[in-house]
């Protein structure tokens, strides 16, 4: 399950005419809104895991898993951060409106699907450092932001019925142990742990609001609990 994103200003080396191009994913040390920093060397054992597969990440559209608009060729990382090399698949009607897109600059980002393995909190800069990520996609999108996780987060919140997924889903957004064990406990209690899963949609909408608030005070938490 893709729970976070993390969204650059699209450093595009070239746009070609056969849909190829190339660019920047990640940056490293450039905080996000939240303040999150990739650390270098956060996407090396992941990118080792997909090359062993003879792939890598697919390229999407708008963080859209149903939505491929391509591939990428190449997946590195160098001093910069998360280089890139891929190529727009003109044959898919999708794959050209993104192409024009990109081409007339409406199209401005590139974003990272990912989940959290290791972190650290430096309480100096106020920034949660990312130190071992699992790259699940890259997208191109719109909005170099991070509001687009709201849709992940909606995705998402089916999957947290009980104290120990929300806990886990916790963990996986960035959050230290504790920080997770201490959100738990104030969110659920014992007589909590055999909670039905939601089956009504606006129920659904309504933990995924909670959950979205969650990360949206993140760094706030951060601060209060160490």
């Amino acid at each position: 399950m893709v729970n976070n994103i993390l969204s650059v200003a699209l450093e595009t080396k070239s746009i070609n005419e056969d849909g190829t191009f190339s660019g920047y994913g990640s940056i490293f040390n450039n905080a996000d809104s939240d303040g999150d920093r990739v650390q270098r060397g956060a996407f090396t054992k992941s990118i080792e895991k997909w090359q062993a597969k003879g792939k890598l990440p697919p390229l999407l559209w708008q963080h859209e898993m149903k939505n491929p608009i391509g591939r990428y060729t190449v997946m590195r990382e160098d001093n910069a951060g998360l280089y890139v090399e891929g190529k727009i698949l003109l044959d898919v009607q999708q794959g050209r409106e993104a192409y024009s897109l990109l081409k007339e600059g409406v199209v401005t980002g590139l974003s990272i699907g990912y989940m959290t393995r290791e972190s650290e909190y430096d309480a100096q800069l106020q920034s949660r450092m990312l130190k071992e990520l699992d790259l699940m996609e890259v997208s191109l999108v719109t909005f170099p932001s991070n509001e687009a996780a709201g849709v992940l987060f909606v995705k998402a919140a089916s999957q947290v019925n009980t104290p120990r997924e929300f806990e886990r889903f916790l963990k996986n957004a960035g959050f230290s142990q504790k920080q997770a064990k201490a959100i738990t406990a104030t969110g659920f209690s014992q007589r909590d742990v055999d909670i039905k899963p939601l089956d009504d949609a606006r129920d659904a909408q309504i933990k995924a609001d909670m959950l979205s608030a969650l990360i949206a005070l993140k760094s706030t938490i951060h601060k209060g609990i160490k």
